[in-house]
């Protein structure tokens, strides 16, 4: 990305936000391979310009795309591992309602099941524009715990498995791909965690995902079936 382009991201310029970050998306959508972005330090650069806007809910209406950008940035090991980004972590567990800060803890999943429950007449369905925030706040994580171990103490620090917990058991209906992400999040920090080196799932949280494996087999329509089918198949998919 050019100086100027990241200047005006640096500044919030809302009306040529968009086609920066359409043009760097198209560009960028297989990259895997960053060298060219650890010259002069453009990937933090990058990195804290997007949060910047964020950060920003009168931008909310690009945020959508912000993530986008922020997901390939995701893919680069070497910049997430020298590079302090505990604070923009917080911000993706916040945009994908996956923080504790709603939540009572510690709880068994029978106590976070009836916090649902007493919070369910406050809460709201949230729109489509919302469930794309958090879908695309999700895979961000889920870049972000596949790739690295600091990332993951974070999440598990910060109760993010409790959070996804608590909305995988609710009764509020949610789009299969926020859905299939809560999964795919769940999946990546507990199988890292199992592997010992890592800070594991308790077993509250184990018994009550457990408890969640139905959630694929109960299909209440031809057209949810159908729906979720797709997930199932995309599961075993790693890349984000």
């Amino acid at each position: 990305m050019d100086a100027e382009h990241l200047k005006r991201l640096e500044g919030r310029e809302a009306e040529y936000i968009p086609d920066i970050l359409n043009e760097f998306n198209k560009k960028h959508a297989d990259l895997l391979v960053f060298d060219s972005f650890h010259s002069d330090n453009q990937w933090h650069e990058l990195w804290l310009a997007i949060f910047g806007i964020l950060d920003d809910a009168q931008l909310g209406h690009l945020h959508t795309q912000c993530l986008n950008t922020v997901r390939i940035l995701t893919r680069d090991e070497f910049s997430l591992q020298t590079n302090y980004i505990e604070h923009e972590v917080s911000q993706l567990l916040r945009l994908a309602r996956v923080e504790a800060s709603s939540l009572k803890l510690p709880a068994t999943p029978d106590e976070l099941k009836q916090q649902e429950e007493g919070q369910l007449q406050l809460q709201e369905q949230p729109s489509l524009a919302q469930s794309d925030i958090i879908a695309e706040a999700l895979k961000c994580l889920c870049n972000l715990v596949y790739q690295s171990a600091d990332c993951r103490r974070q999440c598990l620090r910060q109760h993010c498995l409790d959070a996804i917990l608590k909305r995988v058991a609710s009764s509020m209906r949610h789009p299969c791909a926020l859905e299939y992400y809560d999964m795919k999040l769940l999946f990546f920090a507990h199988s890292s965690g199992a592997s010992g080196s890592q800070p594991s799932p308790n077993r509250s949280q184990r018994s009550h995902l457990h408890d969640q494996s139905g959630w694929m087999t109960s299909w209440p329509s031809p057209a949810a079936a159908r729906e979720q089918l797709i997930i199932i198949c995309e599961l075993a998919q790693s890349d984000v």
